[in-house]
């Protein structure tokens, strides 16, 4: 089998990242617990009935193999079914699966697919696998993660107590986070009458998630090895499409080399996801409200990370002004033509607005005037401006269905 050539990844000095060692907090570690990822380098043909992989594509596919800790040549292993709209799959080891053949992208190019469950994740490091290297082929080939889970198991719970979290900070809402709403989830034992899990569950299920939960309750109630930790509570980040994406490129931008630079990693992602809060009731805003000492400690003093998704696509001033025209054009003539003084009121309403805008609205309107030649705005200017329109008094209403309109009191 072909191997890499890692010359060719970008000379990005990478290192084996083992993380069955811990470097530094021996009680907190992070580790991968879901990769998935789509690209479309491998190419395919159809004929006679049958899905076949092009020749110019083996080299890449000997790579991928070589990648994976494949311990044979790709096409001697046998296939199977594909599954989520791939035809073929081919299984390394016990869990790593690829799959052939699937849905066409936006290039209109058929897929390939690496499908890593959190026991194709352990198996792929049991193998030797090298994660900073697959994700440098990953983002050469452009592939697309489809799914990255990040893991922190904390063995202490000194710092932060799970139960104490949810008492004094989630339940009582002293945080704050991208997802709306956090809920608890205590499944019983009813046999035991005692719970057998608890967890504080942020997201919706297939969608980005962060799951808190007490790891030692739930395999202990379902029979399994809890080795000889105390306690075991895990912090599980769920991130899906365009999310995922952006993780993964981060993952490679901070150049993990240690335990102890994933831990970190992750911490970062985690602080994006949650800030927990020491409670003001003289502020509303929360976003302003100090984070709690001891999540700081928690995370180890670490910086949030921002998390953006990859594929959002940007908002122009362009694509306000399309919707606007296709869905509510026409309702905007109804009420012109039923309700009184609406379009004035509107008018002086958009002057109020203008009032509001942060810089992040002044700077969306300036990229667009500059995008068409025309002068930018200041502070001063959007003062004026709505000062002009919240005295406005240009439109009158049509009552009268006998009388004809006055062509200088139509707003267009």
């Amino acid at each position: 089998m072909n191997k890499l050539n890692h010359d060719k990844m970008g000379g990005l000095g990478i290192t084996h990242l083992n993380y069955t060692k811990l470097d530094s907090n021996e009680h907190i570690k992070a580790s991968i617990d879901y990769f998935s990822v789509t690209f479309d380098k491998i190419k395919y043909s159809y004929k006679n009935g049958q899905y076949l992989i092009k020749k110019d594509s083996y080299n890449d596919l000997d790579v991928l193999f070589n990648m994976l800790t494949a311990d044979k040549e790709w096409y001697e292993y046998q296939h199977d079914y594909g599954m989520h709209g791939y035809k073929h799959c081919i299984i390394i080891g016990e869990f790593i699966r690829v799959q052939f053949y699937g849905p066409k992208n936006g290039n209109g190019y058929h897929t390939t697919m690496i499908d890593m469950s959190g026991s194709a994740c352990r198996e792929f490091l049991g193998r030797g696998g090298n994660y900073l290297e697959f994700i440098s082929l990953m983002i050469k080939w452009d592939a697309k993660c489809t799914r990255f889970d990040l893991a922190i198991d904390d063995h202490s719970g000194e710092i932060c107590d799970i139960y104490d979290l949810w008492k004094n900070y989630i339940e009582p809402t002293n945080y704050t986070s991208p997802f709306h709403d956090a809920s608890p989830v205590m499944p019983k034992n009813w046999r035991k009458e005692t719970y057998s899990g608890f967890g504080i569950y942020f997201g919706r299920t297939g969608s980005n998630q962060l799951l808190i939960y007490d790891k030692k309750l739930e395999r202990e109630n379902a029979g399994k090895s809890v080795f000889d930790y105390k306690v075991w509570y895990r912090y599980e980040m769920r991130f899906k499409g365009g999310k995922a994406t952006t993780i993964m490129k981060n993952f490679l931008i901070n150049l993990l080399k240690s335990q102890e630079d994933f831990n970190q990693f992750a911490f970062e992602c985690l602080y994006g996801l949650l800030d927990v809060k020491i409670r003001n009731n003289n502020d509303s805003n929360k976003n302003r409200w100090k984070t709690a000492p001891m999540w700081l400690d928690f995370l180890n003093q670490v910086k949030k990370l921002k998390i953006v998704n990859e594929y959002k696509p940007e908002q122009t001033i362009e694509k306000k002004e399309k919707w606007i025209i296709d869905n509510v054009d026409k309702t905007l003539a109804k009420l012109y033509l039923t309700r009184k003084n609406f379009l004035l009121d509107r008018l002086k309403n958009i002057g109020l607005k203008i009032n509001d805008f942060k810089d992040k609205d002044l700077e969306e309107v300036n990229k667009d005037l500059k995008k068409n030649d025309l002068p930018i705005l200041t502070k001063k200017d959007l003062e004026e401006i709505a000062g002009s329109l919240v005295e406005s008094n240009e439109f009158e209403v049509y009552e009268d269905e006998s009388e004809e309109f006055d062509e200088n009191s139509l707003p267009f």
